[in-house]
């Protein structure tokens, strides 16, 4: 495997940026607060992340920032292994992947975008007055409530697995209604 070392990643449910550089032997990365570069060495099985330095170190805006950039941080100093998978860059521990990256579209730091593999409920939820769609995203392991998928034509009493891509506008990998929902495939519609 290996990762192309001009990609600029970010992790596919958090708002952070992985780059290497030409010759993979220095990161620089975005933890949500703080900008951190070292070097790095490229393993069979895993990426050795070494000499860590902060430029200016600076508080995060919230509890939820903290953990996560220090989730991300962890995970690069303590995984087992890694796997490429197409977009993505999966970061393990034992069986579980604790930390995904995916490969950024653009240069333009104003979109990015992830692809992942969703399940559909049979029926559709109320928010407020907007009938939503109910998708459980299988990498966060949550829901999320949306309103149609460009492309997919749902039918009520069916559940679905699908993948699909969101392009995030304005860098926000929040429910965001300026965020694009595209269906890629359906890979299961099953009658419940």
């Amino acid at each position: 495997m290996e990762v192309d070392r001009t990609d600029r990643l970010k992790p596919v449910n958090y708002h952070s940026h992985l780059s290497f550089d030409q010759n993979g032997s220095n990161f620089t990365l975005n933890d949500g607060c703080n900008d951190v570069s070292g070097g790095i060495t490229l393993g069979a099985t895993r990426l050795e992340f070494k000499n860590f330095s902060v430029k200016r170190k600076q508080p995060c805006q919230s509890r939820e920032k903290t953990n996560n950039a220090r989730l991300i941080l962890e995970t690069l100093r303590n995984h087992d292994y890694y796997k490429v998978k197409g977009d993505y860059l999966i970061f393990f521990k034992g069986n579980k992947a604790i930390l995904v990256f995916s490969k950024y579209m653009s240069d333009d730091e104003e979109t990015g975008w992830t692809k992942r593999t969703y399940k559909v409920a049979a029926k559709k939820v109320m928010q407020g007055s907007k009938s939503m769609l109910d998708l459980y995203d299988y990498v966060d392991k949550k829901h999320l409530y949306i309103p149609a998928i460009s492309g997919f034509e749902y039918q009520p009493g069916y559940e679905y697995e699908i993948n699909m891509q969101i392009t995030y506008s304005n860098n926000s990998t929040n429910e965001s209604s300026n965020n694009k929902y595209q269906l890629l495939s359906v890979n299961k519609k099953t009658k419940k």
